[in-house]
């Protein structure tokens, strides 16, 4: 039986060994953020969402030519749609990860609000906001609260979050709607 323990096998080894650190990802983020518009009692997230999206009207429900006031109203009282953002601790001490510094608003077409809903514990936090509330300040901030909503355009939102003065970052989220099938 030979040994080998030339040089060469040995740089072979190593470079080997190189190789397969460098093939290996290890996350390096502090936290994690995704898009996510319901979560449960522990921050799961229950709805996570990509960062283009169609929302489905019921036309049975919301008239073709609604207004924007009213079709705010529609997504708050009825809807209920939440955009929202989970934030999850990964390579930050806990000592670091403190929610009580967190702060999250959300901006669309100028009009720009704090998030209303947050919730934490020691490695999550999760922020939401009413889609509705957005649309109908933003609707009387341009004076158009009774003229007819515009189905086709896309909502372009950015939500901002900050977890201390390093700590910061955003999500842009398009929303698309289409209106279901007329009866």
């Amino acid at each position: 039986m030979k040994i080998m323990n030339s040089t060469k096998t040995k740089h072979k080894a190593i470079l080997y060994f190189v190789f397969l650190l460098s093939n290996c990802t290890v996350s390096k983020e502090p936290f994690s953020v995704m898009s996510c518009d319901n979560f449960d009692s522990e921050l799961h997230c229950l709805e996570p969402k990509t960062d283009k999206e169609t929302i489905v009207i019921d036309s049975k429900v919301v008239p073709f030519d609604i207004n924007w006031k009213d079709f705010g109203n529609y997504l708050y009282f009825k809807a209920k749609e939440t955009p929202g953002i989970l934030i999850e601790r990964k390579n930050i001490p806990k000592e670091n990860f403190r929610p009580s510094l967190f702060f999250s608003q959300i901006e669309w077409d100028g009009t720009i609000q704090h998030m209303e809903g947050k919730r934490s514990n020691p490695n999550r936090i999760a922020s939401f906001h009413y889609l509705g509330s957005l649309i109908k300040e933003n609707a009387i901030q341009k004076g158009r609260e009774n003229q007819p909503f515009r189905w086709k355009d896309p909502m372009v939102l950015q939500i901002r979050y900050s977890l201390g003065k390093d700590l910061k970052g955003e999500l842009v989220r398009e929303i698309n709607w289409m209106r279901s099938a007329e009866p």
